[in-house]
């Protein structure tokens, strides 16, 4: 594991110190030298632990959120009883490498992580742990972090939309590079324990997600359980509910083409020329609006 250390970027205040991992950026609060250091000589994945991992911003939350009613046998309760970031740990983050313990508050073990696949815990890879992936396309997943980088105390983001747009088209926020994230999972699209979800196809038919993710999981669903799921999962519910939406800016409007209201056509052609650059002959076909 190589870093390269970068210092504090003006722009992200809150981010603390940034690193290039093996190609990736992190930073001190997301995956930063001392987490990894601890995962790489302390965690050891369980046959059974079931990952979400994505890009940020492409439904993490709402993925997580499916995979753990659906885990747990639809227990809505359970799953209200304590917020997302207890019941379903973010394996990098220094909250959780500070606290271990948190990782062992249930079994089966749910994990979140933003990782790209090449940076997992050795473990998680060898015993092909089940692993959801989510992709959403790059134009509402700009908008989004962008967003989520303005409101939340931990990027505290200083920039105009333009500055940001420049910087993820430059794969200088954190987990970029965009591209080699979501191709590294993509290409794996095809093994067993990786199960791959658009966003999408989640906003237009979040049933046949619904099946999907049961189906992953090996758990059996009627239409009538489906639908309950459903309804928990819509991003109406999951806003209003506080074990999910539990940090201020964290769910905002979910929207499918929300970047139409603040991409420039240049932006949205230069995105288009990334786009083609990068996931032409790759099979992944995205869409920007439903």
């Amino acid at each position: 594991m190589q870093f390269e250390r970068l210092g504090v970027d003006p722009l992200f205040p809150g981010s603390g110190e940034v690193y290039k991992c093996n190609g990736y950026y992190l930073n001190h609060e997301h995956g930063g030298i001392v987490n990894r250091e601890w995962l790489d000589n302390n965690f050891e994945a369980c046959a059974d632990d079931v990952y979400v991992a994505s890009f940020p911003k492409t439904g993490t939350t709402w993925a997580q959120e499916l995979v753990y009613v659906i885990g747990n046998d639809l227990n809505f309760e359970k799953a209200q009883a304590l917020p997302m970031h207890l019941r379903f740990p973010y394996i990098e983050s220094r909250v959780f490498t500070k606290d271990p313990t948190k990782i062992e508050l249930f079994k089966p073990r749910f994990i979140k992580t933003h990782y790209p696949f090449s940076l997992l815990p050795q473990s998680v890879v060898d015993k092909k742990c089940k692993i959801v992936y989510t992709i959403r396309n790059p134009k509402d997943t700009l908008v989004s972090y962008f967003h989520f980088a303005t409101s939340n105390a931990l990027f505290d983001y200083q920039g105009d939309f333009p500055t940001f747009f420049k910087m993820f088209m430059e794969e200088r926020v954190v987990y970029s590079p965009f591209s080699k994230h979501i191709l590294e999972y993509w290409q794996r699209r095809n093994q067993d324990n990786i199960l791959i979800l658009m966003y999408e196809d989640m906003k237009k038919d979040l049933a046949s997600a619904v099946r999907d993710i049961a189906s992953f999981l090996e758990k059996t669903l009627n239409d009538d359980q489906v639908q309950q799921v459903v309804k928990h999962c819509s991003f109406e519910s999951m806003k209003k509910n506080p074990s999910t939406n539990y940090l201020k800016g964290f769910m905002r409007k979910g929207k499918v083409g929300d970047w139409r209201n603040i991409f420039t056509e240049e932006m949205s052609q230069q995105m288009d020329d990334y786009v083609q650059r990068h996931f032409e002959g790759t099979g992944l076909k995205f869409k920007f609006d439903l």
